[in-house]
């Protein structure tokens, strides 16, 4: 890391020097360069902090796809006392302030939905679950049969001047696909986060998302299916198949909020 720091710090100098950023009468003093140097040295920092916070929020996308809250939690949110008192976990359905409560809603009510669905499922599908803990039942069999993703765009980053805290805003499409409501959704969402460094590390400290809209695909594209009888197949394997390939449409829109994402 201080190498590759050394190494912008010499490029932004190089291109500073060719730009006319000194004085154009003599050559640099001891003070010019070392007040660039320190600029570029802030410079090259605030680039590397930025990239840090994506790939925070580019893990929370896989933690979240994947139903790992709990490692989330653990991972990537903050870690020391005075900061998970004001952790912040907006979204529509709720807003959460504090650590232990964002941890009962996203983590210990999560598990216990996966925990009813992929024991009913284990039931109907004959699997025998009746060795496996709570725990390896939820890691193994929980989300069975969806897809959930939230991909992370347009990415605006800021972080301080003092490199302890930033902001960040992202724009997210994202999908949703569960075989047991026989449904595919497409949602539209923003994510507003707070960041803080706890120990040289990036740490989500206020998140907030929010969804601008949401269509259900599937269902949307069966009504379509149905207005062609001719090219409907009978059958309701058959007609679920069709559901899958027919164009979709999203005419159908539920506005869930019409406020701005305040970060």
């Amino acid at each position: 890391m201080k190498k590759l720091i050394a190494l912008l710090v010499c490029a932004v100098l190089i291109a500073s020097m060719g730009s006319g950023a000194f004085a154009a009468s003599s050559e640099p003093t001891l003070a010019e360069v070392y007040a660039a140097a320190l600029d570029a040295q802030k410079a090259a920092q605030k680039a590397l902090d930025a990239q840090a916070i994506q790939n925070v929020m580019s893990r929370h996308v896989l933690y979240h796809c994947y139903g790992e809250h709990r490692e989330e939690m653990e991972e990537l949110w903050v870690q020391e006392p005075a900061n998970q008192a004001t952790a912040v976990f907006g979204r529509n359905q709720g807003y959460e302030v504090g650590y232990d409560y964002i941890w009962q809603s996203y983590v210990v009510e999560h598990d216990a939905s996966w925990l009813t669905s992929a024991t009913e499922w284990c039931l109907e599908n004959g699997v025998d679950i009746s060795g496996m803990t709570d725990e390896e039942i939820i890691d193994v069999y929980g989300g069975v049969g969806q897809l959930l993703l939230h991909v992370t765009t347009t990415a605006i980053i800021e972080v301080a001047d003092d490199g302890l805290t930033a902001k960040g805003y992202w724009y997210t499409p994202g999908m949703l696909k569960q075989t047991d409501f026989d449904n595919a959704d497409s949602m539209w969402e923003n994510y507003g986060a707070d960041f803080i460094k706890e120990d040289g590390e990036w740490k989500l400290w206020h998140l907030h998302m929010y969804t601008d809209f949401q269509t259900d695909d599937q269902r949307r594209a069966g009504r379509r299916a149905r207005y062609d009888r001719r090219r409907r197949p009978s059958g309701r394997r058959a007609r679920r198949r069709y559901v899958l390939v027919v164009r979709c449409g999203h005419d159908r829109l539920d506005r869930r909020h019409d406020q701005p994402v305040h970060l």
